[in-house]
C-alpha cells in the first residue's frame, strides 16, 4: 500500500519498530530547496498516524536514512552532502537536540551501514578512494546523550553555506561551465587525463569558429546527480558563466537509482541555472559498453526523460547517446569509441566535443538589455534609442523591431555593433520597440525587453 507523504518525490527510505512495537519509516523528500530527512509513525494497519517529523534542517543535500532501535529509543542516521563532500549525521527521534555530524565531511562519497551491537550504534563506512580501507566507528554515550549541538564535531556554518546567498552578477557570455562526473572531467580506462577529454577539444572548436571562448572543467569523478545538486550553487556563484553544459547520471544508473529521481535532480540543477541567468544545455548520457551493456535499457529510459525535461524547460537537448550509438560500423562501430565500459577514448571524446559544438553553434547570442529612449523633444517626432552593449565574441550586430501593437512588429532595421539609433516617428501613433542581437552565423537572440513611445502632436501656429 502507499503511505501518504506529500507530492514531492521520495529518494529512499528505511523502516524500524520502536520500543512500543510501532513501525517508523524514515525517508528522503525534497522540500523545495534541497533534500531533507523525515520520519513518520505508522499504526498496525500501516496507516500513518501523525504528521511527518523533519529530522534534518540545513542547507545541505540529505539522503540515505537508516533507522535504528537502541534500547527502545529511535535514532536516524543519514548521509549529508555539501559541495560534493559527504558526511554522516545522526539525530534522536522526538528530541530537541540538533543533528550531529559523527563522521566529518570527506572529499569522496561515503558508503555506510549503521547497526546496533550490545546496545550501542556502530557505523561501518567506506570513503571511496581513501586508501580503499573499510572503517568502523563506535558511538558511545557522548553522542547518544547529547542535548545540544554546541560540541558537534563539524562546524555547520561553512563557506559553502555562506556562498548560497542570491545576488546579481555579470554573466560572461563567452564562458562555458562543463558540469558532470568523470566523463566530463576527462577519465580514461587507465587514469585521469583531462587534457585529453572533451573540454579542451570543445574549446578549440569554439575558438576556431566563434572567437574568444573558455570552457571550465567542473567534472568530479564518481559523482551522482544528488552530489551535483549539492554543489551547483557554489559553482554558479563562483564561475558566473553564460552557458552550462550538463552531462550527468551515468553513476546514478550504475548504482541503480530511480530514473525519476535522477531526472528530478537534473531538473533542479537546470532550474538553478535559469534562475541566475545562465543558459543551460543538457545532454543524454552515453551508452554503457562491454560488460555493462545490459544497463542500456535504463540509459535509453533516462534519455527519453531528459528529452522531455529539455522540452518542458525550453532548453537545448544534446543527444550524446545517439551520437555514440549510431557511430558508423565502417569506422569501427560505437564500441570503438570507448577506453573501458563507461569512459570514451580520445576518438570518443572528440565525437563528444563535436556533438556539443553542433548544438552550441545554433544558439543565438544573449538578448540585448537596457533598451531605452535617451532623448526626445516636444517639437520633434525623432527619438534616440540606446541599449547596453553585448559582449558575445561572435556578435555581428543588432536587429531593431518596430510595430504599432505590442509584440507585433512590422519593421525590421538591421544595425551594426552600434548601441544607439535615431528614428523618426509619426505624431499621435504609439510605437513599440524591441531588439535582437545577431551573431556571425546569423543566429538571432531572443527579443529584448519591449518599450513603447507615442510622439505628441505639435501645433506650430499656437507656439510660434
Amino acid at each position: 500500500m502507499k503511505i501518504p507523504i506529500g507530492c514531492s518525490p521520495i529518494l529512499d527510505f528505511s523502516c524500524e519498530k520502536d520500543g512500543a512495537s510501532k513501525i517508523w519509516v524514515s525517508y528522503t523528500q525534497y522540500d523545495g530547496n534541497d533534500w531533507e530527512i523525515y520520519a513518520k509513525c505508522l499504526d498496525a494497519s500501516m496507516v500513518h498516524q501523525e504528521n511527518s517529523i523533519k529530522m534534518s534542517s540545513n542547507e545541505f543535500q540529505d539522503r540515505n536514512p537508516q533507522l535504528l532501535n537502541v534500547n527502545g529509543e529511535m535514532f536516524v542516521i543519514w548521509e549529508k552532502i555539501s559541495n560534493g563532500k559527504t558526511s554522516i549525521s545522526i539525530k534522536k527521534l522526538n528530541s530537541e537536540q540538533s543533528e550531529l555530524d559523527i563522521i566529518p565531511f570527506q572529499e569522496k562519497t561515503i558508503l555506510f551501514k549503521a547497526f546496533t551491537s550490545d546496545g550501542t550504534i556502530k557505523i561501518l563506512y567506506f570513503p571511496k578512494g581513501r586508501n580503499n580501507k573499510l572503517y568502523i566507528k563506535n558511538l558511545n554515550e557522548r553522542y547518544l546523550s547529547k542535548t545540544t549541538s554546541e560540541d558537534s564535531i563539524y562546524d555547520h556554518e561553512t563557506e559553502e553555506n555562506k556562498s548560497k546567498k542570491s545576488f546579481e552578477f555579470f554573466i560572461d557570455p563567452n564562458e562555458y561551465i562543463a558540469f558532470g562526473d568523470s566523463i566530463t572531467y576527462g577519465t580514461f580506462g587507465d587514469g585521469f587525463f583531462p587534457e585529453k577529454g572533451y573540454i579542451p577539444r570543445l574549446q578549440n572548436f569554439l575558438l576556431q569558429n566563434l572567437g574568444s571562448s573558455t570552457v571550465l572543467n567542473r567534472g568530479i569523478p564518481g559523482e551522482d546527480t544528488i552530489h551535483g545538486l549539492s554543489r551547483i550553487d557554489a559553482v554558479l556563484n563562483k564561475d558566473r558563466s553564460g552557458y552550462f553544459l550538463l552531462l550527468e547520471g551515468t553513476n546514478d544508473v550504475t548504482l541503480g537509482y530511480s530514473i525519476d529521481n535522477i531526472t528530478f535532480n537534473l531538473k533542479e540543477i537546470l532550474k538553478k541555472c535559469l534562475n541566475l541567468g545562465t543558459r543551460p544545455l543538457i545532454a543524454s548520457i552515453i551508452p554503457k559498453a562491454f560488460d555493462y551493456e545490459y544497463q542500456n535499457f535504463l540509459v535509453i529510459q533516462l534519455k527519453e526523460k531528459i528529452k522531455k525535461l529539455s522540452d518542458e524547460l525550453s532548453i537545448p537537448f544534446v543527444d550524446q547517446f545517439t551520437a555514440f550509438y549510431s557511430y558508423p560500423d565502417e569506422y569501427g562501430g560505437w564500441r570503438s569509441l570507448y577506453s573501458d565500459r563507461s569512459h570514451p577514448n580520445e576518438k570518443g571524446y572528440e565525437l563528444m566535443a563535436k556533438t556539443w559544438f553542433e548544438s552550441i553553434k545554433k544558439l543565438g547570442p544573449f538578448p540585448p538589455s537596457g533598451l531605452r529612449i535617451s532623448s526626445s523633444t516636444k517639437k520633434s517626432t525623432s527619438i534616440n534609442l540606446k541599449w547596453n552593449p553585448n559582449y558575445d565574441s561572435d556578435l555581428l550586430g543588432y536587429s531593431l523591431y518596430v510595430g504599432f501593437s505590442s509584440k507585433k512588429y512590422i519593421i525590421k532595421v538591421l544595425l551594426g555593433k552600434t548601441t544607439s539609433y535615431n528614428i523618426s516617428l509619426l505624431p499621435g501613433k504609439t510605437y513599440y520597440f524591441s531588439l535582437k542581437a545577431v551573431d556571425t552565423l546569423n543566429n538571432e537572440s531572443d527579443f529584448s525587453e519591449e518599450i513603447s513611445y507615442k510622439p505628441p502632436f505639435w501645433n506650430y501656429s499656437n507656439n510660434n
